[in-house]
């Protein structure tokens, strides 16, 4: 309760200053939350009728190692009259003849650790939305991982954080990543499993079958209404140069 003082004016009391104190504090701490929020799409919708990624999303391909994904990954892209908006990072300086046809606009990085500075922030805040309706795919997820490793809690949570940091430019993004075989010989994703698909929009597992197709399954998303999980999707392979739609 407030007092009066000789003038009898009010003065306020120690427990008023502590309200105000907090309520300033408060205000401070909101102010901290909303510049690290970022907002949950939560309508999720196919980038297009014949393919399984999602727009607007992160969408993690597994595969094993040389098997294909990257290729089938800008081929698929790249048939369905996408080409104009594919960027692939390539970290792993990719040479394949078949991947340059395709002709997708491709940057070959060669310091991993000097990219991510130079998108960090400030200058990150300065890029959110700048590649809005393009289709980033990064080549690959272990690159990402710098000295942090993927099998811990930390080195995974900071590397898919570096994902959300392309992401926040409003590109699709597309991380193709390796899988390692378990005891039984069962393919299963390399490095801490639960965060980097928890980190995922989507999760396709990328399937080399024989030498006529490749297939990609869904194997969970955050749009089961869209694309359930289980579905297939199948690629034919191109065993002759590749010529563009």
């Amino acid at each position: 309760m407030s007092k009066a003082n000789v003038l009898g004016q009010a003065v306020p009391s120690s427990a008023d200053n502590q309200t105000n104190i907090g309520s300033a504090n408060q205000e401070a701490i909101y102010e901290i939350f909303e510049a690290h929020h970022t907002e949950i799409n939560t309508t999720l919708v196919q980038l297009h009728e014949e393919l399984p990624y999602l727009k607007d999303a992160i969408n993690l391909i597994i595969g094993e190692s040389k098997s294909g994904k990257t290729f089938t990954t800008i081929q698929s892209l790249v048939d369905n009259r996408l080409k104009d908006s594919v960027i692939h990072l390539d970290f792993d300086r990719n040479s394949d003849s078949k991947l340059r046809e395709l002709g997708v606009k491709t940057y070959h990085i060669n310091d991993v650790d000097k990219l991510l500075k130079s998108i960090s922030k400030p200058t990150r805040d300065e890029l959110v939305g700048s590649l809005a309706g393009k289709i980033l795919v990064i080549d690959s997820l272990q690159d990402l991982s710098l000295s942090d490793g993927l099998d811990s809690n930390s080195g995974a949570l900071l590397t898919m954080g570096r994902v959300q940091g392309f992401k926040d430019t409003g590109a699709t993004i597309i991380v193709i990543h390796h899988v390692t075989l378990d005891i039984d010989g069962n393919p299963k994703v390399k490095g801490n499993a639960s965060v980097i698909t928890s980190k995922s929009d989507t999760t396709i597992s990328f399937i080399k079958e024989k030498q006529t197709q490749r297939i990609m399954k869904v194997l969970n998303t955050r749009a089961e209404d869209k694309i359930a999980s289980g579905t297939m999707f199948y690629f034919p392979k191109k065993v002759s140069k590749y010529v563009p739609k």
